[in-house]
């Protein structure tokens, strides 16, 4: 996480499509209890605007559909 800081990305983008569960907190760090149930995408983005305000970040929070 730390290296988000540094990094002179200027926009991501984020798509997971699934809610953040507590039983998978302990590897997915971007994640907290705070975020339990919300939108993985909506979360990755909350965590790294509070690293980095000056990424411009997308959150796409539905799974990814080929026609």
């Amino acid at each position: 996480m730390k290296q988000i800081q540094n990094i002179s990305v200027q926009q991501m983008s984020v798509m997971p499509a699934d809610a953040v569960s507590i039983s998978n907190l302990q590897r997915q760090i971007i994640h907290n209890m705070e975020t339990e149930s919300v939108n993985k995408a909506e979360s990755a983005k909350l965590s790294l605007q509070k690293l980095n305000d000056r990424i411009e970040i997308k959150a796409y929070p539905h799974a990814l559909t080929v026609f």
